[in-house]
């Protein structure tokens, strides 16, 4: 046997033996930095590297200080969603850097999609991650994966969710930013608004809607957005009952396009301004008007809502929100940290005559 051989699987010991010193001096080295003079934890970790040692393993590090370094996001969509949902896309670049500045890990637990459903299923890896928290992003407030996750024991954090017991809600003014966006459009005159409104519950299809789909819908954000809407209608005697909408089956362009056919398609009843409960959707229906040589605002006004990248350069009224701001909340609630309020603020950004 080569003189060298190491152990199949190198611990903390192996590396305290070969440099001659204490198990606690080689741990510190690697988890409590602030203990060791940088001259001493810098040999520590140039010896553990010669030797092959990467650092404690997880098990150890749990046993140990009972944490793992990590926190999970959960999202009910494929993992191409993050990619594709602009967004959503700024959502995930600021919890990056909030998990990068306080040193910590971040798994990704996209929903895995079902051969014999069109609703996808959580990974098996949501209830054995080793992780300190569990974010979740958009779910539906009778989703049974929620409780799966608050039996771990350790903080879940829900985002734009409804209240759950067990669960740190964090999310915007809805209902304030969507007033707004109703408001903004009846100043403008418009009397005929039509709605394209993201899915209210987990059983999802494109279709029209009526009142009734929120007042019973279990994801969060459509059933208060709808509310704004309707506070606005009222305030301008305009019975909600009588506002066309259409509910998408996903939160997507093309989605959005299909619904502002849809609308189109009313004749006599055909809206003059439509209210978006997403950007992505807005944009569709821009598409959309577009084809048909509709001219927005001119035609037929659009706002959309979330302020994605994209809508600064497509002349698109929005409802902002602050991506950045709701992911530091969700990282400094899944750590414990001190937050002053779980709510993220909304404004009418106007970049059109609309």
């Amino acid at each position: 046997m080569p003189t060298d051989a190491r152990p199949s699987r190198l611990r903390l010991a192996d590396v305290a033996r070969a440099l001659g010193v204490s198990v606690a001096t080689v741990s510190n080295a690697f988890n409590r930095p602030d203990q060791l003079s940088p001259a001493l934890r810098k040999l520590v970790l140039e010896r553990a590297e010669e030797l092959g040692y990467r650092g404690p393993g997880i098990e150890g590090r749990l046993l140990r200080t009972g944490h793992a370094g990590a926190i999970a996001l959960y999202i009910p969509e494929p993992m191409t969603y993050l990619l594709e949902d602009a967004f959503v896309r700024t959502f995930m670049g600021a919890l990056m850097n909030a998990c990068q500045e306080r040193q910590i890990g971040l798994l990704l637990l996209p929903a895995v999609p079902h051969e014999k459903s069109e609703r996808p299923r959580p990974p098996a890896a949501l209830d054995v991650a080793a992780v300190d928290a569990i974010i979740f992003y958009g779910l539906a407030g009778d989703d049974p994966v929620i409780q799966r996750a608050v039996e771990r024991g350790r903080p879940v954090i829900g985002i734009d969710m409804p209240d759950r017991e067990g669960v740190i809600g964090i999310g915007v003014d809805d209902v304030g930013g969507a007033r707004a966006a109703a408001r903004h459009l009846i100043q403008k005159g418009h009397r005929r608004i039509g709605i394209i409104s993201l899915p209210t519950s987990r059983r999802r299809a494109d279709r029209m809607g009526t009142p009734t789909d929120f007042d019973t819908a279990s994801i969060r954000f459509p059933k208060e957005r709808w509310r704004g809407y309707a506070e606005a209608f009222e305030e301008a005697e305009i019975d909600p009952a009588t506002v066309p909408i259409r509910i998408c089956k996903v939160n997507a362009q093309e989605s959005g396009r299909a619904a502002m056919d849809a609308l189109l398609d009313q004749n006599l009843d055909r809206p003059t301004a439509v209210l978006a409960m997403s950007d992505v959707v807005a944009r569709g229906a821009m598409d959309a008007c577009r084809e048909r040589g509709l001219s927005v605002p001119q035609d037929i006004a659009i706002v959309g809502f979330d302020d994605a990248p994209f809508a600064k350069d497509t002349g698109l009224t929005t409802v902002a929100q602050d991506a950045g701001e709701k992911a530091l909340i969700a990282v400094r609630c899944a750590l414990g940290e001190t937050v002053e309020t779980t709510v993220v603020s909304t404004t009418v950004m106007e970049r059109s005559t609309s």
